[in-house]
């Protein structure tokens, strides 16, 4: 059984929040109507019902509405990586969740954290298919000359999420903030 909750409305558009009984397990960034948000959720976990159960999403539901208040700036309930497809993803993402607030990586240099020097392009493939957005920030994930990259919800969500976390989305300060996070190592 996987329970959902929906946050009809926030900074970056309304959201799904879905969880099995180890923990939160997908999130769905609103693009399109809720509909379409179920669509995106149900490849996830195809042998499963969904159910709409608000009194078990509230723990999950307070950290969000926390989170994108400005008050909260980690997560710390508990995860269910099973909708994750494979061991090496489930590996990048825990590297992700790793990259503080306000700060920001490279693909390669994750790829690198990961054990996978040369994979830049095969964690980007990893952060596409991330199924708990926001909470695996893989929006504080950009390339390596200072662009945004990619972000499954689109590039105007990750821009708002990155401004809401106090960085400017600029490609010189992008550029500046990776120089510092690879001296800080």
């Amino acid at each position: 059984m996987i329970h959902y909750d929906i946050i009809p409305r926030s900074l970056i558009g309304s959201l799904l929040l879905a969880a099995t009984s180890k923990g939160l397990a997908a999130v769905v960034v609103g693009k399109g109507s809720e509909s379409s948000r179920f669509r995106d959720l149900e490849p996830l976990f195809p042998d499963h019902e969904l159910k709409l159960d608000r009194s078990k999403l509230s723990p999950y539901r307070k950290e969000f509405e926390a989170y994108l208040a400005g008050s909260k700036e980690q997560f710390s309930l508990p995860l269910d990586y099973s909708a994750v497809s494979s061991p090496f993803h489930k590996k990048v993402l825990l590297h992700c969740r790793k990259i503080p607030f306000g700060r920001v990586a490279s693909y390669g240099e994750l790829a690198k954290r990961v054990g996978s020097p040369n994979g830049a392009r095969a964690v980007g493939n990893a952060l596409g298919a991330n199924p708990l957005p926001i909470v695996v920030p893989c929006h504080r994930v950009v390339t390596s000359n200072g662009d945004l990259g990619g972000y499954s919800g689109g590039l105007q969500i990750k821009k708002k999420l990155l401004s809401h976390e106090g960085i400017s989305t600029h490609r010189s300060n992008l550029r500046a903030l990776l120089k510092d996070s690879t001296r800080r190592r």
